[in-house]
């Protein structure tokens, strides 16, 4: 069932997209048609549907209630070309983590906000986001540069290495962090090794990191 909240859409500058949520007009197909970023709602969803021609990141979502409170959000940190996102409403959260509640929040707008893929994820703004959720752990799995970055910024806590008994080396070699990485034993990140263990032929090794260091 769909709400009353009209589906009309200004597009402004800076890939903004501004949905009123007041009133039925009908005058919204064609300045939704035309938008980069199709909005829907629902009673229990805000649909978001990318038309940019080109995948999108760090799509923010927000639900603007009248009388300046706070408003309530919900990131989406990649939104591919075409692609559809049912976002549900009990997912947005305000600034202190309040939950959005339909029949309580009294909404003006929604307001959508993206940028085009030519840079990477903020992992800082992704974990803060997450942490609103009530997530407390996350598993960072990916090539060098990820962990470069996570590790410098102090974003890991915890390793978990896997050593297999084969040389590898050279010139060339990727080590596990890429980047600007650890490059002298003055500037290394001290680890406190808590489990060393065979797992097949490999070794898994977990160790956390030292903040006092």
């Amino acid at each position: 069932m769909r709400s009353h909240w009209t589906r009309a859409a200004v597009v402004v500058a800076g890939g903004v997209l501004v949905v009123s949520l007041a009133g039925c007009g009908q005058g919204s197909s064609q300045a939704q048609e035309d938008a980069p970023i199709r909005v829907e709602v629902s009673q229990m969803f805000i649909t978001v549907e990318n038309r940019a021609g080109l995948a999108l990141r760090n799509v923010k979502v927000q639900i603007i209630p009248y009388g300046g409170a706070t408003d309530f959000s919900v990131m989406v940190y990649r939104l591919e070309n075409a692609m559809k996102r049912d976002i549900p409403l009990a997912d947005f959260r305000g600034l202190d983590g309040t939950p959005f509640k339909i029949r309580v929040v009294r909404s003006k707008s929604v307001k959508v906000s993206g940028t085009d893929i030519d840079g990477n994820v903020s992992i800082g703004d992704m974990l803060r986001d997450l942490g609103k959720r009530g997530v407390q752990s996350v598993l960072l799995e990916g090539g060098s540069t990820l962990a470069d970055s996570s590790v410098r910024q102090g974003f890991v806590d915890k390793f978990v290495l896997f050593l297999a008994p084969k040389v590898l080396g050279g010139a060339d070699a990727k080590g596990i962090l890429g980047g600007e990485g650890f490059p002298t034993l003055a500037d290394a990140q001290d680890l406190e090794i808590t489990e060393a263990r065979r797992v097949g032929p490999d070794l898994k090794v977990e160790a956390y990191v030292h903040r006092d260091r």
